[in-house]
């Protein structure tokens, strides 16, 4: 994959495409394809070891492209405060540091939802296609894992399970430790602010939502 330089200076205020600029475009998004390991004369069966290996190899070069902003938005702050502590005005250095706090937080939720639309086809060649999105790990950091369960939720009819009328999303166990239970947290308020119908299983692994 090849390298991309960001030039945060091409952004303008509220421009929502600069995820792609971080990734180099489309070209990327193919390389993350070609590097999920084929089934080999089905003779080797796509584990969930491989799954793991390959989401943790995309997670991290999103997070490498996503780094750059990140860095600005913090060296903008440092500016900001340092200015302030000398009298200066900070009214030009705030509105930088607001303009690129927004972009970082739209960043965020797309990478999220990318990764997301990225990850789910290493699900369903290792477990097959049993209708359950699985939410493991994504968007809990950034806290994008709700944006990604509302964007499912609003294109309901490309989801839904023709069979019960509901969308399962499968948001991990004990075994993926503290973040399970911020995400049980994010998930069950995000749901019961907007009213939807939703019940879990006793593991709260798996979150139900009906559809009427």
């Amino acid at each position: 994959m090849k390298k991309v330089k960001v030039d945060l200076k091409s952004f303008e205020v509220g421009e929502c495409s600069m995820l792609l600029s971080l990734l180099g475009e489309e070209e990327n998004k193919n390389t993350f394809a070609s590097n999920i390991p084929p089934e080999q004369n089905n003779e080797k069966k796509y584990s969930a070891s491989d799954k793991r290996k390959d989401i943790a190899d995309i997670n991290r070069r999103y997070t490498f492209r996503l780094k750059a902003l990140n860095v600005a938005l913090n060296t903008t702050f440092r500016e900001w405060k340092d200015l302030e502590s000398r009298g200066f005005d900070t009214k030009e250095v705030q509105s930088r540091w607001s303009i690129l706090n927004e972009e970082y937080r739209i960043s965020k939720r797309r990478a999220s939802l990318e990764i997301y639309e990225l990850v789910q086809p290493l699900y369903r060649k290792a477990y097959g296609n049993d209708g359950v999105h699985d939410l493991h790990g994504q968007g809990i950091k950034s806290g994008s894992l709700v944006f990604i369960v509302s964007t499912i939720l609003d294109n309901e009819k490309n989801f839904i399970d023709p069979k019960n009328k509901n969308i399962v999303f499968d948001i991990g166990d004990e075994n993926d430790g503290e973040w399970h239970m911020q995400a049980v947290c994010a998930i069950t308020v995000w749901l019961k602010e907007r009213n939807y119908n939703f019940w879990m299983n006793e593991t709260k692994r798996f979150v139900f939502v009906k559809i009427n």
